[in-house]
């Protein structure tokens, strides 16, 4: 009998000094690398909104734990919250194999070199080795019971705080980015001038055009090859052009300049356009609904920014006056883009220095206000009056949130411009980052790099069903985009 109890003695001791050792060694590994820990674990797909708090529990948990276990006094219950520890862990590993295409690691040391398999056999092993330790330690039935509610309580507890982290992060976010679903670089091509801005997409057909050289229209392949270079013909070259940008919707084309204000419109089958609309309605961001209904962003008569939709065959402007919303003068507070989804049929405006967008229907009634993951709610500007040229004009540098964007089927792609929590800046440094966000649900879907090149960062992309097509310097550059963020349309 006493045999037996030494050996019984000996692998509870064995055991809790193993844990001991293991958390020790995790704990300092954590300490150590500190930073990196911190990123990762706010950058978790399960822990992100809580990472504020765990980044500093985790490893406090463990060192408290690895030096309960060498006192006899305290072992059984250090033993157990061992036990719920590695349970935890255990139940966090077998969440992100099972229900997330991300993965990260925070384990630190030599323990974050292991697969995940292997890392998951290697918790249920020292999950198996505290529990019998427990019960040979206890000597009591009523311990199973309390392996088994300490076992439920520890997945419960991690099952909640999944659902819990995964609603704040796409619906409550406190600007921590999730980049669990990536895009791929597949295509880049060199353009020699660094004037060139996509035009638009037709048939797998993408049509840049050139800001030095208005009426110059090169065509290239889905794999970035060009094809042809054409030259559109105006049929009245007697306006007083200053800013000229063309815009491909099917197979017609349309140059624009809402400074004369006119726009011309064309077949690509022989790029030839007449004019189709003059007037005085000064305008910007112009966008193709279909072949007679162009929208814009304008002015009000007091000078406030408005959105309003052209109908070319009635000759008709209708505003959406309650779209844009004031904060401080009404304009500049008011920049932003403005897209018009084809898919969905329906008009999105990204603001520029804020966090939010506004989703309207066809008919410019407002559908919804959204808000982007940034904590950016007012526009952070300055502005000052020239009097003596009757004009006002930023006095300072604007903080920029949102830099550019896209709409495709229901899915929002935001060119960021801040960086968020979590996020190393080496790699904001070195690449641009994309959020997405689903406008059917409203929510926040995920985060992916665009990678510079040569020094350049992403200036202006279109996305076109699962491609994202970008302008970085002088190079287009073609991304695949996950399928996971894709199906996010449906």
């Amino acid at each position: 009998m006493k045999y037996t109890a030494n050996i019984k003695n000996g692998i509870v001791i064995f055991v809790s000094y193993s844990y001991a050792f293991l958390f020790t060694y995790a704990a300092i590994s954590k300490i150590i690398d500190f930073e990196n820990f911190r990123i990762q674990l706010g950058q978790s797909p399960l822990l992100s909104s809580f990472a504020a708090l765990i980044v500093w529990t985790i490893p406090a948990a463990e060192l408290l734990i690895s030096v309960l276990l060498f006192f006899k006094k305290y072992r059984l219950k250090a033993l157990l919250a061992a036990y719920s520890l590695m349970v935890m862990f255990t139940t966090y590993i077998y969440i992100i194999l099972n229900y997330s295409s991300y993965i990260p690691c925070s384990c630190g040391g030599i323990l974050e070199k292991l697969g995940w398999t292997e890392h998951l056999i290697f918790n249920l092993f020292f999950i198996i080795i505290a529990g019998v330790s427990i019960i040979l330690l206890s000597k009591t039935k009523v311990m199973y019971a309390t392996i088994a509610a300490t076992t439920i309580l520890s997945i419960c507890s991690i099952g909640l705080l999944y659902v819990i982290s995964d609603d704040i992060s796409r619906h409550r976010n406190s600007f921590i980015r999730q980049f669990f679903q990536s895009a791929s670089l597949t295509n880049q091509t060199p353009l020699t001038y660094n004037s060139y801005y996509i035009a638009g997409e037709d048939n797998g057909t993408i049509y840049l055009g050139n800001t030095t050289n208005p009426l110059k229209i090169v065509s290239i392949d889905n794999t970035l090859k060009i094809n042809t270079i054409k030259r559109i013909t105006l049929t009245d070259t007697s306006l007083l052009f200053r800013s000229v940008s063309v815009r491909i919707n099917a197979s017609y084309f349309y140059v624009i300049d809402g400074t004369v204000p006119c726009v011309f419109r064309g077949n690509i089958a022989d790029w030839k356009a007449s004019l189709l609309w003059k007037s005085n309605t000064y305008f910007s961001h112009p966008q193709i609904v279909d072949s007679t209904t162009i929208a814009f962003r304008s002015q009000t008569n007091t000078g406030k920014s408005t959105v309003g939709i052209l109908n070319f065959k009635t000759n008709v402007v209708k505003y959406g006056n309650n779209i844009l919303q004031q904060q401080i003068d009404g304009n500049f507070d008011s920049d932003g883009s403005l897209h018009y989804d084809q898919k969905t049929k329906q008009f999105i405006f990204l603001y520029r220095y804020r966090n939010q967008y506004t989703v309207a229907d066809r008919m410019m009634k407002v559908k919804y206000r959204g808000n982007t993951i940034d904590t950016i709610s007012k526009a952070q500007i300055s502005i000052a009056e020239v009097k003596s040229r009757g004009e006002k004009k930023m006095s300072k540098p604007p903080l920029i949130v949102n830099k550019g964007s896209a709409v495709d089927n229901g899915l929002l792609f935001v060119n960021a411009g801040l960086i968020g929590r979590y996020e190393p800046e080496s790699m904001w440094n070195e690449a641009s980052i994309i959020d997405v966000y689903s406008l059917k649900k409203r929510s926040y879907i995920s985060s992916f790099y665009i990678y510079n090149v040569d020094g350049s960062k992403l200036r202006s992309f279109i996305v076109r069903d699962n491609k994202l097509y970008g302008m970085i310097g002088s190079n287009i550059v073609s991304y695949k985009i996950s399928d996971k963020i894709i199906s996010q349309a449906k």
